[in-house]
């Protein structure tokens, strides 16, 4: 069964946080909030999609 929510607030506020201060210095420092809400997220929803998408193309396999 498909998770129907990936991605929060927090993610969002962590992408808009990165596009305002780019820089590797403010990475770093909130490099946890990255794998907490963008990463680990992302990866589950990958997971989770993959089998519909090896029903719709053979791309996936």
């Amino acid at each position: 069964m498909v998770n129907s929510h990936y991605f929060s607030s927090e993610t969002f506020a962590f992408l808009k946080g990165l596009a305002e201060n780019n820089n590797r210095q403010w990475f770093q420092q909130n490099k946890k909030r990255s794998e907490e809400h963008v990463m680990d997220p992302a990866i589950r929803f990958i997971i989770d999609f993959k089998p519909l998408l090896i029903e719709i193309t053979r791309q996936f396999t």
